[in-house]
């Protein structure tokens, strides 16, 4: 029994049940959690990729739709400047012909609000889009001592908001001259991109695009051979009616996502928005006391999520909450996929990005607890002469939602695996241990001999493991064994040789004794 303690005592040691548990259960962890986190990162980066390419179509989408919009004022500048020299439409006695013309790029040219030209003698023609399509012409005419400015109307209704003839004072009075438009496309000697400002003819505020006009058959671009400034006007207005009309925005899939597409020059003022209901502007009274309007920065825009949308994109940041896992395993397992995938192209954030300078950009960025998508396309619709960039913001539910719950349900089911792993581990490490302890505490006994030796082995689940079924088997016959000695030897003496570890022998063994002899009296 001693020797036995000793054997025991010896070291510290874990029972198979507890050893196979957890090791099973670390492993299975570590591998569980590398796989899935594998696989589901790379679904993740995979969906991201998807989603970055549809938005990327999207937005190639709506900027080549926005640039065609804006081409055809370019064109149709281009055009009147062409037929204008080419016909001498700004001679004197060409007023009726040239209002015609002006009329015709009004009707074939939807996308404007008005074409003129403005004389290098102060004298303006302009035909005029109103609000029911109906077509106008307004002239301004340079008298010595007055500015007269009359309209001819299609519609009858516009008579009284703008009558046939009114005269200003020369200080008062329209001067195309004095325009920026005029001055600059003069000083430019080129086709140019107005900021937004003021419509002298209605009040309402837009951009235009103006070139000058020179002479026919001339190739000097020389004060002699100008004649004058033809511009064409868009309205802020029309430009959001625009973008409210774009098949993704009323029509498309993503229609339900509540898009939002916003147009900004490339000074970051938001020129239109598809929500034809909000302003991009303010309105202020001007220092003689006019109504002015000042264009809103997009760190301004009324819509708090359209400036988060170009911040996050324009700081190159991916706006995402990080838990604990996907820091430490997260992303170690995305700077593997992407490196298999080449798929990251970072950008130091501290320094940002312009936009402009990105032909095109995408992110994902919450904002007041809800995941959105965004995406920036610049373009430029006069031969990179003006800049501008197209943007979309919609819910990111309805790009990436259905694959995302995919992988959730396959995040949950990989975990479930994981669990299960263990669970059955522990019954098959259960299913090894309890033969064995079985097995352990029968020899235990047997070596008191405090069983009977012809009892049967009760070694649990042993058959299911055939290095178990063979101990069962060695320990049954060695039980035999001693049960055939039994029947030379008292059991006593069995036991004794047991408990003192002693080998049975036929030999003698000398030893020292000291032998006492004592008579019984009176035996």
């Amino acid at each position: 029994m001693e020797n036995k303690n000793n054997i025991e005592e010896q070291g510290y040691s874990f029972s198979i049940r507890t050893a196979l548990s957890i090791f099973a259960a670390i492993t299975l962890s570590i591998s569980g959690i590398f796989i899935i986190s594998f696989s589901y990162q790379g679904s993740r980066i995979a969906v991201i990729n998807l989603a970055n390419r549809l938005m990327g179509e999207i937005s190639e989408t709506v900027s080549q739709q926005t640039r065609s919009y804006f081409i055809s004022a370019d064109r149709a500048v281009r055009y009147a400047q062409g037929g204008i020299s080419d016909f001498d439409l700004l001679e004197d006695g060409s007023k009726s012909k040239l209002l015609s013309y002006l009329y015709e790029i009004v009707e074939n040219t939807p996308e404007i609000t008005s074409a003129y030209v403005g004389r290098k003698d102060g004298n303006l023609y302009m035909a005029k889009r109103m609000l029911d399509d109906s077509i106008s012409f307004r002239m301004v005419t340079q008298m010595p001592d007055a500015v007269v400015v009359s309209w001819e109307h299609e519609s009858l209704n516009y008579y009284e908001q703008f009558p046939n003839s009114q005269s200003f004072s020369i200080e008062k009075g329209y001067n195309p001259i004095k325009r920026g438009w005029y001055q600059t496309a003069h000083r430019e000697q080129r086709i140019i991109w107005t900021d937004p400002y003021v419509f002298a003819s209605d009040g309402k505020i837009g951009i235009s695009t103006a070139s000058p006009v020179y002479r026919k058959n001339t190739i000097e671009t020389t004060e002699k051979n100008f004649l004058g400034v033809v511009a064409v006007d868009f309205s802020l207005e029309s430009i959001s009616s625009f973008l409210a009309s774009l098949y993704v925005v009323r029509q498309g899939l993503l229609a339900n996502a509540e898009p939002i597409v916003y147009l900004i020059s490339d000074e970051k003022k938001l020129l239109a928005l598809s929500d034809e209901k909000e302003e991009t502007f303010m309105r202020g009274e001007g220092s003689d006391g006019s109504l002015q309007y000042t264009l809103l920065s997009i760190q301004n825009a009324k819509q708090n999520v359209i400036t988060k949308a170009y911040t996050t994109i324009s700081q190159n940041r991916k706006d995402e909450a990080f838990n604990f896992f996907n820091l430490v395993i997260g992303n170690f397992v995305n700077s593997i996929i992407d490196i298999y995938l080449n798929f990251s192209e970072e950008v130091d954030i501290s320094s940002g990005i312009n936009p402009f300078n990105v032909n095109f950009k995408t992110t994902i960025f919450e904002n007041s607890g809800e995941n959105y998508i965004s995406s920036l396309q610049s373009f430029s619709p006069n031969d990179g002469i003006t800049k501008m960039a197209v943007g979309i913001v919609l819910k990111e539910y309805y790009i990436t939602g259905t694959v995302k719950k995919a992988l959730n349900i396959l995040l949950v089911l990989g975990i479930i695996s994981v669990l299960l792993s263990i669970a059955l581990s522990f019954f098959i490490a259960k299913g090894i241990s309890d033969p064995i302890n079985r097995l352990a505490k029968n020899m235990d006994d047997l070596s008191t001999l405090d069983i009977p030796l012809d009892s049967k082995d009760d070694l649990g689940y042993s058959n299911f493991f055939s290095e178990i079924k063979k101990m069962q088997g060695s320990f049954s016959r060695m039980k035999s064994g001693l049960v055939s000695f039994e029947k030379f030897v008292p059991r006593e003496v069995v036991s004794q040789l047991i408990r003192l570890g002693k080998e049975a022998k036929t030999s003698g063994e000398k030893s020292v004794i000291t032998i006492f002899f004592s008579d019984i009296k009176n035996f």
